[in-house]
């Protein structure tokens, strides 16, 4: 559908994320979220090491401003975060993978992390 991304990662001009994407999933298997949209590059983990991944997690400049205590709110919180566990059906009927593992989990994981200042590897 050649969609890029837009200077606000909401997409380009005239088809901007909102002509698609909802506030949840729909029947189409168009997935949505409350606010969907692109993460920010400076979000970008792929091919990150352990320790990089760390050290971005917990800049503000490259984490949407927030603190260890936000971070851990928006993961345990956010609606667009958590459609990761919830995240429906593709166009062809069949169930996306959910974040392999289970949420409560991932945030203890988070909160012990953010116990110990958030060390880096």
């Amino acid at each position: 559908m050649k969609i890029t991304r837009g200077v606000d990662d909401k997409g380009a001009i005239g088809a901007r994320c909102v002509a698609c994407h909802r506030d949840e999933n729909n029947d189409t298997g168009v997935p949505g979220a409350p606010h969907w949209q692109l993460a920010p590059l400076s979000m970008g983990w792929q091919g990150l090491s352990v320790g990089e991944l760390c050290t971005v997690l917990k800049d503000p400049k490259l984490n949407g401003n927030r603190t260890l205590a936000d971070l851990i709110k928006h993961m345990d919180e956010d609606k667009l975060v958590l459609w990761g566990w919830g995240p429906g059906k593709d166009i062809d009927g069949k169930d996306r993978e959910p974040v392999p593992i289970p949420h409560a989990e991932f945030v203890g994981l988070l909160k012990a992390w953010a116990t110990i200042d958030g060390a880096c590897p």
